[in-house]
């Protein structure tokens, strides 16, 4: 039943943070094919496939907090949900732009919507841009908010039915500095130069904000063990 759980729950991490990692992708494969609309009914479209894994994530992280379990490895189980969340992002970024791009043009195609003739997978690469503080911290917060309820159960066991109310609020949070924020910057940009910097720069801000957390959930181990 262990197992189960440890598999329930890493897989609704990768799930959720993958399918996230992806909509980065598909805009700027957007960008280049001169589909930007398109390409945000695909990342909207994506969202349901999200959803479904932090319901599991969600799930698996209720079940854990109400039945009091991996009491004595929380640290742990955090830690390894950033590693999750890691390789996740790295999975994606190594196989998603040349198989997204294809699955990309063929729906075009089979839909007869023409196609940018000079686009192609090289232009699909994540470039390394410095991302802003906003997009670090939007980062750092969404992905804080997965781990909250159990470090939280772990350090004040009075709080723990709060957990996932706080975790949902630093959700939040997060929502309103990467969506709100940098999504109508992004199209404001797009609209004016035929192009926008932001979706490199969100990638960037996943591999900072994530190596940030794995740094201190180490510290957090050792001061806990």
């Amino acid at each position: 039943m262990d197992i189960i759980i440890l598999i329930l729950f890493y897989m609704g991490v990768f799930i959720t943070w993958g399918t996230e990692a992806v909509g980065s992708i598909i805009k700027k494969i957007g960008m280049i094919s001169k589909k930007n609309l398109l390409s945000s009914s695909f990342v909207q479209s994506l969202s349901i496939l999200a959803r479904f894994g932090f319901f599991l994530q969600l799930l698996v992280v209720s079940w854990i907090v109400d039945e009091k379990l991996y009491l004595e490895s929380r640290g742990s189980l955090a830690l390894g949900y950033t590693v999750m969340v890691l390789l996740s992002i790295m999975i994606v970024q190594k196989i998603g732009p040349k198989s997204l791009f294809y699955l990309f043009n063929l729906i075009m195609n089979k839909f007869n919507f023409e196609t940018h003739d000079n686009a192609n997978t090289g232009d699909v690469h994540i470039s390394l841009v410095a991302p802003t503080i906003t997009q670090v911290s939007g980062y750092l917060l969404l992905y804080t908010g997965g781990m909250l309820p159990l470090l939280i159960q772990l350090a004040f066991p009075e709080f723990s039915a709060r957990g996932l109310a706080i975790a949902g609020v630093v959700n939040g949070l997060s929502t309103i500095l990467l969506i709100a924020i940098n999504d109508t910057k992004m199209s404001m940009q797009i609209h004016k130069n035929g192009f926008s910097k932001i979706p490199d720069q969100l990638y960037v801000a996943r591999y900072i904000a994530i190596s940030i957390l794995i740094i201190v959930l180490i510290v957090f181990n050792l001061i806990f063990n």
